[in-house]
């Protein structure tokens, strides 16, 4: 039997936490779970992800750190949900934003792009997918990423290092949890 990938998990505290490392472990991810304050620049797995977390990305002295990780380490693959979608659009250059209505508990529509981190089978389709924010990553056309936008927010972006999900796709709100995706998370990061 071959090894499960490792995914390092960051954590911020947030109950959230639980519903996407069982997402990850339903891709057939070994996961490692580490607080947000434990954050090493040595850390390397086969995929790091930033959890959902409540504030803003500048509350948590993990991001800066993840920026000099992302220099350092260019082909490390990253994923991002909520906060830590959010941490890694400013990464990229993307301004994040304070809505003027926080999106808590709101399910909105998704058009699934045709990504390759994306089943097949729901690529072109809306589909339900659940917010939590009270920030959200402006578009921005220069950004070096494909972007999914809705209402002048980032919805999600991919890149051939970072993947991020405004949304949780590991809610109850959201349709198909980790159906939504394909199990091979090494081959879907886009250029």
């Amino acid at each position: 039997m071959a090894n499960k990938p490792i995914a390092f998990y960051y954590d911020f505290n947030d109950s959230f936490s639980f519903n996407v490392i069982a997402l990850l472990r339903d891709l057939n991810f070994e996961v490692r779970i580490f607080n947000h304050c434990d954050f090493s620049p040595e850390h390397k797995a086969d995929l790091m992800v930033l959890g959902p977390g409540p504030g803003h990305p500048n509350d948590y002295i993990l991001t800066e750190k993840v920026f000099e990780h992302l220099k350092r380490y260019p082909d490390q693959k990253w994923l991002g949900v909520c906060l830590g979608h959010q941490i890694l659009g400013m990464s990229l250059g993307l301004k994040l934003i304070r809505l003027e209505q926080p999106i808590h508990g709101r399910t909105l529509p998704f058009e699934v792009p045709p990504w390759p981190i994306f089943n097949a089978a729901l690529i072109g389709h809306k589909i339900d997918v659940q917010f939590y924010n009270s920030w959200c990553l402006k578009p921005d056309k220069l950004a070096s990423c494909q972007l999914v936008e809705f209402n002048n927010q980032v919805f999600s972006f991919s890149n051939n290092q970072l993947l991020g999900f405004q949304f949780h796709p590991e809610s109850v709100g959201s349709a198909f949890g980790y159906k939504l995706f394909v199990s091979d998370f090494d081959s879907v990061y886009t250029e």
